[in-house]
């Protein structure tokens, strides 16, 4: 576990650091998918993107991130953080 704390805290060093293109080849594996999926205690995370055309026929992309909060099997707060870029 502290290998990894220390990759993912290498990884940030460099997307701070502005090495992108150098963090993608030395940190991503080369079948990468990026979107993903989290459960923690009482909380389960995910990303996803979605596009559509709304009623007034513009084209819609959205990328976001849900945050949700579980009691008893059922979701009792949810939030969703968005970039419509």
């Amino acid at each position: 576990m502290a290998d990894l704390k220390q990759r993912i805290e290498d990884l940030h060093d460099s997307l701070r650091n502005g090495r992108i293109m150098d963090a993608m080849r030395e940190f991503y594996a080369d079948d990468v998918v990026m979107t993903a999926l989290a459960v923690g205690d009482g909380v389960t995370i995910y990303e996803n993107v979605m596009d559509w055309i709304d009623v007034n026929d513009q084209s819609i992309h959205v990328e976001q991130v849900v945050v949700a909060k579980w009691r008893g099997g059922r979701i009792v707060h949810e939030r969703f953080y968005y970039n419509m870029g």
